[in-house]
């Protein structure tokens, strides 16, 4: 049965490749001070930090917009798969439903950035207290916010994995893809919940940053600029390492739903035969 797997290979190939493109740019750019046709010339648009990494990773810019489209991609696969297993078990007790459902609060939340409006309105609203991490209770509610807010999404998104793991005529390659998205979005949920907890994300991105740095002519550090009121440390984990995880995550996630939507097509509508 054909399983479009070699499209699904290109996809986390290419992603790869992308990603690693990206750190070498990085690398020569932020960390060896060398001049990169254009490059240098498109970070003078930042004078207060003319930093590469900052801008590629950041909210909204190219490595976010490629996970907001292999997401947009992913929930048009699974409403494919979805609507060709439609017939299968009652709407709410088909998986695929779910794995629809999620993916679509998933990329609503992350382009919107519902967690953080959410925190915001219920401590200026509803609590009145600060949501810095520095400050105990603003700290608490942020993170018991976004673990809720993850909670929620993780179960739909759970009750959909369990019952597509489940289910023995389902692609095993696909199984195997679908499960490493899960891993990484997982770790990359799990690790912004809980940034601000021990302030982890800023000792261990400065101490990152320090050490790529430590041996080079760069005259900026982990703790020698302050961008949006938090340290390059923290930018440094919140953009680079939990944008990457987050982008394999989907692309994972994409390549797993082509699996499925190819071998659910066949299976359901296989081609004619022809006569000899």
């Amino acid at each position: 049965m054909k399983t479009n797997i070699g499209l699904s290979c290109f996809i986390i190939f290419f992603t790869l490749l992308f990603l690693t493109v990206i750190y070498v740019i990085i690398y020569a750019v932020d960390f060896r001070g060398f001049e990169v046709i254009f490059i240098s010339n498109w970070l003078e648009e930042f004078p207060l930090a003319p930093i590469f990494w900052i801008h590629i990773f950041t909210e909204g810019a190219l490595v976010e917009n490629m996970q907001w489209l292999y997401l947009a991609l992913s929930i048009v696969f699974a409403f494919a798969v979805f609507i060709i297993r439609a017939k299968d078990k009652p709407l709410f007790s088909n998986p695929w439903i779910y794995l629809l459902i999620g993916l679509s609060i998933m990329l609503v939340e992350d382009a919107r950035n519902i967690r953080h409006k959410t925190t915001d309105f219920l401590s200026s609203v509803v609590f009145n207290v600060e949501t810095s991490f520095h400050v105990l209770p603003g700290l608490t509610l942020r993170t018991v916010t976004e673990l809720v807010i993850y909670t929620i999404i993780g179960g739909i998104m759970l009750y959909a994995f369990i019952g597509i793991i489940r289910n023995k005529n389902a692609d095993k390659t696909g199984k195997i893809f679908l499960t490493s998205g899960f891993v990484f979005y997982g770790i990359a949920a799990i690790s912004s919940a809980t940034r601000g907890v021990g302030d982890w994300y800023d000792r261990v991105g400065t101490n990152v940053l320090n050490s790529l740095i430590s041996r080079s002519d760069i005259t900026w550090s982990g703790e020698s600029m302050i961008y949006y009121n938090s340290s390059l440390g923290f930018w440094f984990m919140d953009f680079i390492v939990e944008e990457s995880l987050e982008l394999m995550g989907a692309a994972f996630l994409l390549s797993s739903l082509i699996i499925f939507f190819t071998t659910q097509y066949h299976h359901t509508y296989p081609p004619a035969k022809t006569s000899q």
